[in-house]
């Protein structure tokens, strides 16, 4: 095996593993939505998304949800608020997250 073979193997291998580890599996939509492997990422990135990004009242993300056509989930504005992130947004920590969020900013501004 030449040296060229050996290090595209070397890769192969080593990207298998990561998969595995990381229980990565690339997937897309036919809906081209941006795709979460579970609920509980899905919301995750619900609520950071509501801590990152000025949404007008009423508009922005409110919920999760799991695609028929490819099984996998998306964020969406429509239906009601969940729960995870209803509770957060009234315990005040979206706003704490958002506060944080704009000094991080200001901080990485100053250099």
């Amino acid at each position: 095996m030449n040296n060229r073979s050996n290090v595209t193997l070397n890769y192969q291998v080593l990207v298998t593993r990561n998969q595995e580890q990381h229980n990565l599996v690339v997937k897309t939509c036919p809906s081209h939505k941006k795709v979460y492997q579970s609920r509980e990422q899905a919301e995750d990135a619900l609520i950071e998304a509501r801590a990152k990004f000025h949404h007008a009242p009423g508009g922005g993300p409110v919920a999760v949800y799991q695609c028929e056509d490819c099984g996998l989930y998306h964020l969406t504005s429509k239906g009601k608020m969940n729960e995870r992130l209803s509770k957060q947004l009234a315990e005040g920590k979206i706003d704490l997250q958002k506060e944080a969020n704009r000094w991080l900013d200001r901080l990485k501004h100053r250099k």
